[in-house]
């Protein structure tokens, strides 16, 4: 939806005439890094009174990424430069999660979605959702996680627009599966290579008023 809500012409290009990606040392970094957050946030969730769901293929004993196997053959294949920047990812993760995290716990991690829009039924997946402990706010709170460069106040409407796409995307399917009201759900992208971070208010704030909601923005783009 996001790659649609930006760009529509080009995305229907793409669903004419695919052409493959090239594989890039950042989607690699990217990947790897994915793949030993889900690790840490299982392994903070041990605890039996806690209970966190996984889509299936990425619950603890089933994913090899999880156990330490293909994450850490990943891992050997990054270049110097990329395991260092790993590595400030990782510290970077460690301290937002003792920061910003305290009062949460995860209950959710890859969890897949459905979800209607404008319409249309859109498939996805959350990075991770945290449940409220203490404290005062949303009960619930939908993160994504990026390893690439963070938004600032010199970033492109158009990419601050795909991160709010996003965000709204992620809420209203946790809020639909919770069976709550979106305003019990709190999202946020986590840009860990920064670090910094922005709530999807602080992301609508930047790009100003007049912004469409998710059903209104797609149905202007397929002429509903």
């Amino acid at each position: 939806v996001s790659a649609l809500l930006q760009d529509a012409d080009e995305f229907a290009r793409d669903m004419r005439r695919p052409m493959p990606a090239r594989p890039s040392s950042f989607s690699a970094l990217g990947t790897v890094f994915h793949a030993w957050v889900e690790r840490e946030l299982h392994l903070a969730s041990a605890d039996p009174a806690s209970e966190i769901t996984a889509s299936p293929g990425v619950g603890a004993g089933e994913d090899t990424a999880l156990a330490g196997g293909d994450d850490a053959a990943d891992e050997a294949l990054l270049a110097d430069g990329e395991r260092e920047r790993l590595e400030r990812l990782r510290a970077n993760f460690r301290a937002f999660v003792a920061g910003e995290l305290a009062d949460y716990r995860a209950v959710a991690i890859e969890e897949a979605f459905s979800v209607e829009v404008g319409g249309v039924s859109v498939q996805g997946r959350i990075d991770a959702v945290f449940e409220r402990v203490s404290g005062d706010g949303p009960r619930y709170l939908v993160v994504d996680w990026k390893s690439g460069r963070p938004v600032t106040a010199t970033t492109k409407p158009d990419k601050v627009a795909y991160f709010v796409t996003q965000l709204r995307l992620y809420r209203r399917a946790w809020a639909a599966r919770m069976g709550v009201d979106a305003s019990e759900v709190g999202a946020m992208v986590a840009f860990l290579a920064g670090p910094s971070h922005h709530t999807l208010e602080s992301l609508e704030t930047m790009l100003g008023s007049g912004t469409a909601s998710l059903d209104e923005a797609l149905r202007d783009v397929l002429d509903f």
